[in-house]
């Protein structure tokens, strides 16, 4: 009963291992894109500091940039 137990758990350590692995390859272009927002907001405009930035997922994805007065 112990073996099964020893196994079980390891099988699910590899399954949420293997979901949250899933997870961060399907939001690497997201976040790469927003990297090239922000890059391209601070050659258009000067900002002192970026306080935050949101995505807007509508019929195009928009990337908002807020900045600090």
């Amino acid at each position: 009963m112990k073996k099964w137990g020893v196994l079980l758990f390891i099988f699910l350590c590899l399954g949420v291992w293997q979901a949250i692995s899933v997870y961060q390859d399907a939001l690497m272009p997201k976040q790469s894109l927003e990297e090239k927002a922000l890059e391209r907001a601070k050659e258009k405009i000067a900002f002192t500091q970026i306080e935050r930035t949101y995505t807007y997922y509508g019929e195009k994805n928009l990337y908002c940039v807020y900045r600090q007065e």
